[in-house]
């Protein structure tokens, strides 16, 4: 990821055939980060809903 974002940061804007390669590598990179963030999301839901269900079986004795 960090490799993609230099290469566009880096490049010149004025050649075509890297401007289509820095399209393609900003497209990945938001993909990239949106699946980090997404990933992030479910852990999060997955670990709540595992202390709500074991916070429920803890009240029946």
């Amino acid at each position: 990821m960090i490799a993609a974002f230099v290469f566009i940061t880096s490049t010149a804007p004025d050649n075509g055939a890297v401007d289509s390669l820095r399209f393609v590598l900003s497209l990945l990179l938001i993909l990239a980060i949106v699946l980090i963030l997404l990933g992030a999301a479910i852990a999060l839901y997955t670990f709540y809903s595992y202390i709500k269900f074991k916070a429920s079986r803890a009240d029946r004795i």
